[in-house]
């Protein structure tokens, strides 16, 4: 709810094209949320994260608002 309160605040703010995020490749369940809201995948940044032991990769994605 909070990011579909979030992304409509997006749409109504004048300049706005697009909303970007970055999310831990291991949430599946975020990265699933944020495709099912329109975000698109655009790329990852590779062993960017450490999480305890383990180097975490994050995904890129965006979505776009502008309407054409």
């Amino acid at each position: 709810a909070l990011m579909d309160v979030f992304l409509d605040w997006c749409a109504n703010e004048q300049g706005l094209r697009r909303v970007k995020l970055e999310v831990f490749e291991t949430n599946r369940v975020a990265i699933e949320l944020y495709e099912r809201l329109g975000f698109n995948y655009e790329g990852v940044r590779c062993g960017e994260v450490r999480v305890g032991e383990d180097w975490v990769d994050l995904v890129l994605m965006a979505k776009s608002l502008a309407e054409d």
